[in-house]
């Protein structure tokens, strides 16, 4: 009889988690393509273009027709905001905090900005990273596979607010960020600088309206909202919803393949303690903001509510972060291996969070909240005698320590060498016309 009560329990198991591990198994899929070189890299950015103009925008538009605005998803869209807002302030308290250090460094005479051009530049590229999720070809089809419609309604729900975040709020802190970088390099006068970067960021709110109306997921969702104000809530008419029903059905395949091609857990030995404490500062405030949502709207989610938005919360850095880098000229090798190694991160936390109990949402928001605690000491662990990842690089070329502190600070002694890696890594992508997705 144990015996057959432990097969039994070990089927109900697998048959749970049946649906992700298929899912997994396609992400798999996708990166032997590309190890078996059938695939290149090149294909897997233009795969993830079509995927963000066409599957995407189509599954988001079938969603909004006949989502019903209850108040599950009220809570979800609370939760949204609130997620965005907690990367806002993330963003915000560690560009202050690269202010003060440049600030220091400037009054000791050190040069402007506090550090090698590097540093500043990956100072910048984290402030802006910090703000966003990648939930088209992350979050959508894994909550797709483990909760079926419903869930999936809930994640394009909350995918709406995050959308206005990544594609308009992130767009203004790069530019705000990159804007002081290159100001407190021609000025000492914090009074010009504030100047110049405060006339850069109403610019480029502008330029982010303007830019982001045509992209296709916020179409979509303007698109809709607009024709259920007219037409009601009953869905699209049965030409249209079918032909929204075939791109939707092809979105689910499409994205965890172009998971597995874009998988390059490539690691430069000197970059690996600046990621790392990045990653740590996003899950812990990601986890902070999770547990913060289960406490104060567990009840309205729900146990499947309270699942998605977790594991939407712990989704990774946004796609586009390579593509702002490009724009405004950053640290891009170090975006492009920022965004590799959360998708590593996020799946594993994601795994490991879509089938754990959400019966007692204040139980699992103590539980998120020691995790949390446990990546900011992670965080403080890893910067304790770092001070900044652009620590001079006359400094720090005078210590023969082999450490890692003495690495991620040589950096911004590198100048050349990382320019050269950049100019590679840019030419290389721009020759195979290659460009990331609007996510």
């Amino acid at each position: 009889r144990r015996r057959r009560r432990t097969r039994r329990a070990a089927a109900s198991a697998m048959a749970s988690f049946a649906p992700l591990i298929t899912a997994l198994a396609v992400v798999a899929f996708g990166a032997a393509l590309r190890a078996g070189a059938y695939v290149t890299d090149a294909d897997g950015r233009a795969l993830c273009r079509v995927i963000f103009a066409t599957t995407l925008p189509a599954v988001m538009a079938r969603t909004f027709a006949t989502a019903r605005m209850d108040g599950t998803n009220r809570a979800v869209v609370v939760a949204s905001a609130a997620y965005g807002a907690a990367c806002v302030a993330s963003s915000l308290l560690l560009w202050r905090a690269r202010t003060r250090r440049g600030a220091r460094a400037l009054g000791d005479g050190d040069g402007g900005g506090g550090g090698g051009g590097d540093g500043a530049s990956r100072d910048a590229l984290l402030a802006g990273a910090a703000v966003g999720l990648n939930l088209g070809n992350f979050a959508y089809p894994l909550v797709d596979a483990a909760f079926g419609a419903a869930g999936l309604t809930m994640v394009v729900v909350f995918d709406a607010v995050n959308q206005f975040y990544l594609l308009v709020v992130a767009h203004a802190i790069y530019t705000y960020a990159s804007a002081a970088s290159a100001a407190s390099a021609v000025t000492t006068s914090s009074s010009s600088s504030l100047s110049l970067t405060f006339r850069a960021l109403r610019a480029s709110v502008k330029r982010s309206f303007a830019k982001q109306a045509r992209n296709p997921c916020l179409l979509a969702c303007v698109g809709t909202v607009l024709y259920r104000v007219f037409y009601g809530s009953q869905g699209f008419p049965p030409a249209l919803d079918a032909f929204l029903a075939l791109l939707a059905s092809a979105n689910k395949p499409l994205a965890l393949i172009a998971i597995g091609i874009l998988f390059q857990p490539r690691l430069e030995r000197e970059d690996a303690r600046d990621m790392v404490r990045a990653l740590a500062r996003r899950y812990a405030y990601s986890m902070a903001c999770a547990s913060g949502t289960l406490f104060a709207l567990g009840s309205a989610l729900g146990s499947v509510g309270c699942a998605v938005v977790v594991m939407a919360m712990m989704s990774p850095v946004p796609l586009l972060t390579v593509t702002y880098a490009m724009e405004f000229s950053l640290n891009v090798p170090f975006g492009a291996t920022l965004v590799n190694y959360a998708n590593i991160a996020s799946a594993a936390l994601v795994i490991s969070l879509a089938y754990a109990s959400y019966a007692s949402p204040v139980v699992m928001a103590a539980k998120l909240a020691c995790a949390s605690v446990g990546f900011f000491a992670l965080e403080a662990a890893l910067s304790r005698g770092v001070g900044s990842t652009d620590v001079g690089a006359a400094g720090e070329a005078e210590s023969s320590e082999p450490s890692l502190t003495s690495a991620a600070g040589a950096i911004g002694g590198r100048g050349d060498v990382c320019g050269e890696r950049y100019d590679a890594w840019r030419t290389h992508h721009l020759q195979c016309d290659v460009g990331l997705a609007p996510r």
